[in-house]
C-alpha cells in the first residue's frame, strides 16, 4: 500500500478490494465517470489506518474545477478544492476506527457534450481526473 493507487496503470493494486464510479486507463490516469457510480469509491482488502495523510493527484473538468469536492472516510468527512490543473492535494485524517473504504464525491459531474463539444457520443459524465491516491502514515 505504500506505493499508493496509480491510476495510469492497468488493473488496480491487491490492496484493494473493489473500485466503483471510475472510467477507464488512459495514458495520464483515470476519469471518474457518474455514469459508473455517482462517487468514488475506493474498497480496501484491510481497515485504514488510525491515522494518515491522504494525498490525491487530482483535476477537475468542467464545472467540477474550483467547486469543493468532498472526501469520506469512516464517519469523517473533508472538503477540499480541485483545481482545473493536475495538482497533488492533502488532507489528514485522524481517529479512523476501522474505515475500510475511501468516497470522492465530484461536485457537478458533466457529461462533454454539455460543456465541449455538442455532438459527442462519449458517454462517460466526467468530474475529477485522478493520476494518483497514497496513503501516508507516520512511518511512511
Amino acid at each position: 500500500m505504500a506505493d499508493g493507487i496509480d491510476f495510469k496503470k492497468a488493473g488496480y493494486p491487491s490492496f484493494l478490494q473493489y473500485v466503483s464510479g471510475i472510467a477507464q486507463k488512459e495514458p495520464w490516469g483515470r476519469w471518474s465517470d457518474a455514469q459508473q457510480g455517482k462517487t468514488i469509491r475506493l474498497g480496501f482488502v484491510d481497515p485504514l489506518p488510525e491515522h494518515f495523510q491522504l494525498e490525491i493527484e487530482a483535476m477537475g473538468y468542467g464545472p467540477n474545477a474550483n467547486l469543493p469536492t468532498i472526501v469520506r472516510i469512516g464517519e469523517q468527512e473533508k472538503s477540499l478544492i480541485i483545481g482545473r490543473a493536475a495538482k497533488t492535494y492533502t488532507l489528514e485524517f485522524k481517529n479512523i476506527l476501522g474505515a475500510d473504504a475511501i468516497e470522492i464525491i465530484p461536485p457537478k459531474p458533466i457529461f462533454t457534450r454539455e460543456l465541449d463539444d455538442p455532438s459527442s457520443t462519449d458517454p462517460r459524465k466526467l468530474g475529477l481526473g485522478l493520476m494518483r491516491i497514497k496513503i501516508k502514515t507516520a512511518d511512511k
